[in-house]
Order: C-alpha cells, then structure tokens, then sequence
C-alpha cells in the first residue's frame, strides 16, 4: 500500500496523528515478526504507471521518472530555518528511487492473528533519523548536510545523488521504531 504524508503532515497535530494502512487477508496464526519493502521491488519498478488499475498508486504518474524508468520511492521536501529567525529561507528536496534503492525492513515482535483479536502496530519515522546515522564508523557517511546537500534526484549518473539516496534508504529501518 501506500503511504502518503502530503496532506496530513505539513503541521505537528497532522504528523502527531499518523497515518493508518490496514492489511486485510492476513491468515490467523501467531507470527514472529513483521516484514515489508520501503519503495518500489525491482519486479514491479520496471513497470509504468499505464500498466496498472487507476486506483493502484503505482498508476500515478506524479510519482514515476519516465527518464530513469523507475517511481520515486521516497519524497522528502521542505523548508529550513537556518539562521534562527523565524523564517524558513532554505528549501531542501530529496527524491529518491531506483531499483538499488528499494529496502526491506523487519522487526521481531510476537503477534498474534485471530477471528477475534485484531492487532494494531504502530511504527514511528524518527524523520531527523533520516539525515544522520550516529552509529557511522569512521570514514562512513555520518550524515546529510541541508546546506551544502539541499537536493538529490536519484540521477543515477551523479554520484552524490547516489550517495544521498543511498544513505536516505539505508536509514529506514533505523529511523522507523515498531512502538
């Protein structure tokens, strides 16, 4: 499914509130963990959006780079005050997706699926988590730096934008707690 934070989450109250994407289908039993992709699997991202349904999201075109045949996986964009004075003058947009980048994530966590219970997970994005990674070794990129790195596009000819996207989807399952 997808998750779009667009509408909900340009205010604290909107990010305060989430976002909900109920899995249906799931057969009852009790599980030990939980696993899911953050992107787009290579098998589907070399698709386009006209191979797909209208109501699938894979079918919007707003979220795909016809030039790079892939769909952008993950979009974050905004605006950063810099200087402290109460006025967001830096903007800042990161773009990321091809098939390189596509992660899967898993959390441990026993769960327990039946007729009666239904079980409700909730995982937090930790969005600062994002652009810096306190665990980097030495010689490690340790972070994303907004002022010298406001943007990357993914463009798989310019190696920083690998670098950006890469470090980005690298940090998921770190920035991501299953609460």
């Amino acid at each position: 499914g997808l998750i779009d934070f667009n509408n909900s989450h340009t205010t604290l109250e909107g990010a305060q509130n989430g976002e909900s994407l109920s899995l249906e289908n799931i057969p009852a039993g009790s599980y030990d963990a939980i696993e899911f992709g953050v992107g787009v699997m290579p098998s589907l991202n070399a698709m386009e959006p006209l191979d797909f349904d209208s109501e699938n999201p894979l079918s919007f075109a707003s979220n795909y780079w016809a030039s790079w045949n892939s769909y952008i996986f993950s979009r974050i964009e905004g605006n950063a005050d810099l200087d402290g004075d109460g006025t967001q003058e830096h903007g800042f947009s990161y773009h990321i997706g091809g098939d390189d980048r596509y992660r899967v994530v898993t959390y441990t966590r026993n769960i327990l699926i039946d007729d009666v219970v239904i079980p409700r997970l909730s995982f937090t994005i930790d969005v600062e988590r994002l652009f810096t990674d306190p665990n980097a070794v030495a010689g490690q990129r340790d972070m994303i730096d907004l002022i010298t790195e406001p943007m990357s596009h993914s463009n798989p000819n310019d190696a920083q934008a690998v670098r950006i996207a890469e470090f980005f989807m690298d940090q998921y399952q770190a920035a991501m707690t299953l609460d």
